[in-house]
């Protein structure tokens, strides 16, 4: 269950000492570059490889000088991350399109696991729902599809004509008009201008209302290691 969390999340526990002294070791640096590539983690079959790129992020900051592997990440964070997968419901769509299981569930199924073995769970996820998330979901899928609505309200603009038999040229003009309206919308409400507070990795991962339209803006300091997505 650690392994999933730090695979999935990126989250691991990690000991400011001992990040310098690794950071410093050309053994760890050389040892980075290699995993950067990520390659041959896909055949393990572990995860997607998009997923397998932040293990880059926990390999390279939670190992110890001695080899030692790093305390188990705070559970409250865990929590926090797992609450996208269980409540949001972007990731029950992102699900179908997955090749495994949403990672909350992982979890929740190996503590189930543990629970019938009689073992102590790494953690139980015991929170409640605070509000329904699908009102965000259902505004989301309305600004992402503006561009397309833009196309299809031409089309039905134009309709009639193409019943009577006439082609009007100005039809294909108003479809890009409205896609172009669209696609500015939804740039502008994807790409928002505010205040951008000084926010940690974990502290991201807790954020629900998150999806391929509606960003957390956020500085983030950090250095950035891996050939992982810049989103």
């Amino acid at each position: 269950m650690t392994a999933l969390v730090k695979i999935a999340y990126g989250l691991a526990a990690q000991d400011q000492r001992e990040a310098a002294v690794a950071a410093a070791s050309p053994k760890k640096k050389e040892k980075r570059r290699e995993l950067a590539g990520v390659g041959p983690l896909g055949a393990l079959g572990i995860f997607e490889r998009r997923s397998a790129v932040n293990l880059v992020m926990c390999s390279a900051s939670t190992q110890a000088a001695d080899g030692a592997t790093a305390a188990t990440p705070d559970l409250q964070h865990v929590k926090n991350a797992m609450q996208w997968d269980l409540w949001n419901p972007w990731a029950s769509f992102y699900e179908l399109n997955s090749t495994h299981p949403l990672v909350a569930k992982r979890i929740t199924y190996l503590s189930d696991q543990a629970a019938a073995l009689g073992q102590e769970p790494l953690v139980l996820f015991d929170r409640a729902k605070p509000e329904s998330y699908w009102g965000a979901f259902i505004v989301d899928v309305l600004i992402q599809s503006l561009p397309f609505l833009g196309i299809i309200a031409a089309l039905v603009i134009g309709f009639g004509d193409v019943i009577r038999g006439a082609f009007a040229p100005a039809m294909l003009g108003l479809a890009l008009l409205l896609t172009g309206v669209g696609y500015l919308m939804t740039t502008l409400f994807k790409y928002r201008t505010g205040i951008y507070p000084h926010l940690t990795v974990s502290a991201l991962m807790g954020h629900v209302k998150v999806s391929p339209v509606r960003p957390v803006l956020a500085t983030v300091t950090g250095k950035v290691i891996g050939k992982g997505s810049p989103a």
